[in-house]
């Protein structure tokens, strides 16, 4: 049998030498990257935490990704103890009613939501429509308590993440100029005999009409507005989304220049141009230029 002490084994026996080794491992491509910020307590001591628990701090929560029920178990606890929370911190004052704060100027929405604001940042594909749904009635559980709730496109909301978006106290809707937002009608597939496949279908339609009515209420739609967008994919930036209530105000980078401004203005209204010319089976290339006037809205 071998004398040698396993410890002096680098590597093996060696605590430091497996931490030294693990230390130089990256992530695997493709997997999540949680960054840590340092954190100070109140006897000047330091600690890490990650930067989504210092965010939920500043009432910030990310809905990000495909929505499932790991991720919709996620974000309906986090809203509803932060409920809780501004709750607490606002016991002193009564809330306005929603009606009440659509009535005020901007500057005077933010300055009343300045302590009672939830933020929910969007970037997401959608997902299953149920667990979309239990973050919804989340939300608008925190809208009945008193809590503005702001939505935020900072990537995408396709599909449930639209809904997701449309959920916001109405005035607290935003995107970011580069955002993109969908919509179209929910699918699914029917299996098992034909009695069953045939109830499947009956509740996949249940849901299309649930949406459309949620889309009816939440936004300033038409009918027909509604029926081209459940009909296909129907991508849009954020000009288009404005003008159908979808969002309440696109968040330009109005110290970025100008020209950068007003381009990317151009273009978000260029893509319009180019959903409405798609459904005349046409194809329009006409991008922005400086000095170039300002395209209007599409008839």
């Amino acid at each position: 049998m071998s004398s040698t002490d396993p410890r002096d084994i680098q590597g093996k026996g060696n605590l430091s030498g497996q931490f030294d080794q693990q230390s130089k491992q990256t992530p695997a491509r493709g997997a999540p990257y949680h960054p840590n910020v340092t954190e100070e307590d109140k006897n000047g001591r330091e600690y890490l935490t990650d930067v989504f628990s210092k965010m939920y701090q500043r009432n910030a929560i990310l809905v990000q990704g495909g929505v499932d029920e790991h991720m919709a178990t996620s974000i309906v606890a986090q809203i509803m103890l932060k409920i809780h929370e501004i709750e607490e911190d606002n016991a002193a004052s009564t809330p306005k009613t929603e009606a009440e704060i659509m009535e005020m100027s901007e500057a005077d929405r933010e300055a009343y939501a300045e302590h009672r604001k939830l933020l929910i940042l969007i970037d997401s594909p959608g997902g299953y429509c149920s667990e979309g749904l239990r973050i919804v009635d989340a939300m608008m559980q925190a809208r009945n308590k008193g809590v503005v709730v702001e939505t935020v496109v900072n990537g995408i909301a396709m599909s449930m993440g639209s809904v997701i978006l449309t959920a916001g106290t109405p005035g607290f809707r935003k995107c970011w100029p580069h955002s993109e937002i969908m919509l179209h009608m929910a699918s699914g597939g029917a299996q098992g005999t034909a009695r069953d496949a045939t109830i499947s279908i009956d509740e996949l339609n249940f849901t299309n009409e649930n949406l459309k009515a949620w889309f009816r209420t939440s936004t300033t739609m038409t009918e027909e507005q509604l029926a081209q967008c459940f009909d296909v994919d129907s991508f849009m930036r954020g000009e288009e989304a404005l003008d159908k209530g979808i969002i309440n105000k696109v968040t330009y980078p109005e110290n970025l220049g100008t020209d950068y401004q007003e381009y990317l203005k151009y273009e978000n209204m260029r893509h319009w141009h180019m959903n409405e010319e798609r459904r005349k089976a046409k194809h329009v290339n006409t991008h922005w230029a400086p000095g170039k006037s300002m395209l209007l809205k599409p008839e």
